[in-house]
Protein backbone atom coordinates (compact mmCIF):
# COMPACT_ATOMS: atom_id res chain seq x y z
CA UNK A 1 0.00 0.00 0.00
CA UNK A 2 1.10 3.55 -0.96
CA UNK A 3 1.23 6.09 2.18
CA UNK A 4 1.31 9.01 -0.02
CA UNK A 5 -1.19 8.47 -2.30
CA UNK A 6 -2.20 12.36 -0.19
CA UNK A 7 0.66 14.03 -2.55
CA UNK A 8 -1.75 12.84 -5.53
CA UNK A 9 -4.76 14.13 -4.11
CA UNK A 10 -3.16 17.30 -3.48
CA UNK A 11 -1.71 17.41 -6.62
CA UNK A 12 -5.02 16.49 -8.58
CA UNK A 13 -7.07 19.33 -6.16
CA UNK A 14 -4.22 21.87 -6.91
CA UNK A 15 -4.41 21.12 -10.83
CA UNK A 16 -7.82 21.41 -10.53
CA UNK A 17 -8.37 24.63 -8.59
CA UNK A 18 -5.24 26.83 -9.05
CA UNK A 19 -5.03 28.40 -5.79
CA UNK A 20 -3.68 31.92 -5.15
CA UNK A 21 -2.24 30.45 -2.42
CA UNK A 22 -1.47 27.29 -0.66
CA UNK A 23 0.12 26.63 2.51
CA UNK A 24 1.42 23.50 3.76
CA UNK A 25 1.76 23.12 7.97
CA UNK A 26 4.17 20.20 8.51
CA UNK A 27 6.69 20.01 6.15
CA UNK A 28 8.42 16.44 7.01
CA UNK A 29 10.95 15.28 4.41
CA UNK A 30 9.33 15.46 1.05
CA UNK A 31 6.73 18.05 1.37
CA UNK A 32 3.84 18.15 -0.96
CA UNK A 33 4.29 21.56 -1.74
CA UNK A 34 7.01 20.20 -4.23
CA UNK A 35 4.14 19.21 -7.11
CA UNK A 36 1.53 21.34 -5.88
CA UNK A 37 3.76 24.65 -6.12
CA UNK A 38 3.16 24.65 -9.94
CA UNK A 39 -0.10 25.15 -10.01
CA UNK A 40 -0.35 28.05 -7.40
CA UNK A 41 0.38 31.78 -7.46
CA UNK A 42 1.85 31.83 -3.76
CA UNK A 43 3.33 29.13 -1.76
CA UNK A 44 3.87 28.33 1.40
CA UNK A 45 5.26 26.09 4.27
CA UNK A 46 5.01 25.89 8.32
CA UNK A 47 7.69 23.75 10.04
CA UNK A 48 9.25 23.95 13.28
CA UNK A 49 12.32 21.83 11.77
CA UNK A 50 14.83 22.63 9.25
CA UNK A 51 14.40 22.46 5.79
CA UNK A 52 16.09 18.94 4.62
CA UNK A 53 14.90 19.36 1.21
CA UNK A 54 15.22 21.72 -2.16
CA UNK A 55 12.65 24.70 -1.60
CA UNK A 56 10.79 25.43 -4.80
CA UNK A 57 11.33 28.38 -6.26
CA UNK A 58 8.82 31.40 -5.04
CA UNK A 59 8.25 29.43 -2.34
CA UNK A 60 8.31 30.47 1.45
CA UNK A 61 9.24 28.87 4.17
CA UNK A 62 8.25 29.60 7.89
CA UNK A 63 10.38 28.14 10.24
CA UNK A 64 7.97 27.81 13.23
CA UNK A 65 5.23 26.24 14.94
CA UNK A 66 1.76 26.61 13.91
CA UNK A 67 0.77 28.73 16.69
CA UNK A 68 3.70 31.08 15.52
CA UNK A 69 2.95 31.13 12.05
CA UNK A 70 -0.86 31.52 13.33
CA UNK A 71 0.35 34.05 15.48
CA UNK A 72 2.63 36.08 13.87
CA UNK A 73 2.29 35.19 9.89
CA UNK A 74 -0.80 34.12 8.66
CA UNK A 75 -2.44 37.91 8.69
CA UNK A 76 0.71 38.74 6.32
CA UNK A 77 0.15 36.95 3.83
CA UNK A 78 -2.83 36.31 0.81
CA UNK A 79 -6.00 34.32 2.69
CA UNK A 80 -5.01 30.72 1.71
CA UNK A 81 -7.47 28.86 -0.34
CA UNK A 82 -5.83 25.46 -0.48
CA UNK A 83 -4.27 24.11 3.15
CA UNK A 84 -2.73 20.77 3.35
CA UNK A 85 -2.36 20.06 7.25
CA UNK A 86 -0.01 17.58 8.46
CA UNK A 87 2.01 19.26 11.57
CA UNK A 88 1.38 17.62 14.62
CA UNK A 89 -1.53 14.72 14.40
CA UNK A 90 -3.32 15.44 18.22
CA UNK A 91 -6.39 16.23 17.85
CA UNK A 92 -6.24 19.15 20.34
CA UNK A 93 -3.56 21.06 17.92
CA UNK A 94 -5.44 19.89 14.79
CA UNK A 95 -8.38 21.61 15.77
CA UNK A 96 -6.68 24.30 17.05
CA UNK A 97 -5.18 25.02 13.50
CA UNK A 98 -8.18 24.45 12.03
CA UNK A 99 -9.92 27.36 13.75
CA UNK A 100 -6.78 29.59 13.42
CA UNK A 101 -7.33 28.71 9.45
CA UNK A 102 -10.94 29.77 9.35
CA UNK A 103 -10.06 32.98 10.59
CA UNK A 104 -7.71 33.58 7.49
CA UNK A 105 -8.63 31.62 5.24
CA UNK A 106 -9.95 32.62 1.81
CA UNK A 107 -14.01 31.78 0.79
CA UNK A 108 -14.78 28.04 -0.13
CA UNK A 109 -11.02 27.04 1.13
CA UNK A 110 -10.31 23.96 0.46
CA UNK A 111 -8.27 22.11 3.53
CA UNK A 112 -6.61 18.53 3.58
CA UNK A 113 -6.19 16.86 6.97
CA UNK A 114 -3.42 14.02 6.25
CA UNK A 115 -3.79 10.76 8.59
CA UNK A 116 -7.50 10.95 9.69
CA UNK A 117 -8.19 7.28 8.87
CA UNK A 118 -4.86 5.16 10.45
CA UNK A 119 -4.95 1.75 9.62
CA UNK A 120 -4.98 -0.07 12.64
CA UNK A 121 -4.85 0.79 16.41
CA UNK A 122 -0.73 0.92 16.14
CA UNK A 123 -1.11 3.98 14.03
CA UNK A 124 -3.09 5.59 16.30
CA UNK A 125 0.45 6.36 18.60
CA UNK A 126 1.69 9.98 18.66
CA UNK A 127 4.80 9.31 15.57
CA UNK A 128 1.82 7.69 13.57
CA UNK A 129 -1.65 9.33 13.58
CA UNK A 130 -2.24 9.65 16.64
CA UNK A 131 -5.77 10.28 17.31
CA UNK A 132 -6.20 13.26 14.41
CA UNK A 133 -8.84 10.40 13.26
CA UNK A 134 -10.83 11.97 15.94
CA UNK A 135 -11.46 15.83 14.15
CA UNK A 136 -13.84 15.45 11.67
CA UNK A 137 -16.13 14.55 14.36
CA UNK A 138 -15.28 17.40 15.82
CA UNK A 139 -15.72 20.35 13.54
CA UNK A 140 -18.79 21.77 11.90
CA UNK A 141 -17.61 22.16 8.44
CA UNK A 142 -18.64 20.16 5.60
CA UNK A 143 -16.28 17.28 5.01
CA UNK A 144 -15.36 13.85 3.66
CA UNK A 145 -12.64 11.48 4.85
CA UNK A 146 -11.17 8.79 2.24
CA UNK A 147 -11.27 5.91 4.67
CA UNK A 148 -7.83 4.20 2.80
CA UNK A 149 -4.91 4.31 5.19
CA UNK A 150 -3.27 6.80 6.82
CA UNK A 151 -6.80 8.45 5.84
CA UNK A 152 -7.36 12.32 4.70
CA UNK A 153 -10.19 14.41 5.59
CA UNK A 154 -10.92 17.26 3.16
CA UNK A 155 -13.14 19.91 4.26
CA UNK A 156 -14.49 23.19 2.84
CA UNK A 157 -14.59 26.21 5.01
CA UNK A 158 -16.28 29.52 4.64
CA UNK A 159 -18.27 27.77 2.12
CA UNK A 160 -19.98 30.28 -0.40
CA UNK A 161 -23.46 29.57 -2.97
CA UNK A 162 -23.41 27.09 -5.54
CA UNK A 163 -24.68 29.39 -8.23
Amino acid sequence: MNDNWHKVLLNALANILRPACFVELGLGSTPALHSVAEFCVETFGVDHSECKFEIPEGCTIFKMSTDEFFAEKAKTIPPPDLVFVDADHRSSQVLVDLQHLAEVCADNCIVVCHDTYPGGENYTQDGHCSDSFRVPDLVPWEHVTIPVHPGATIFRMKPVGRV
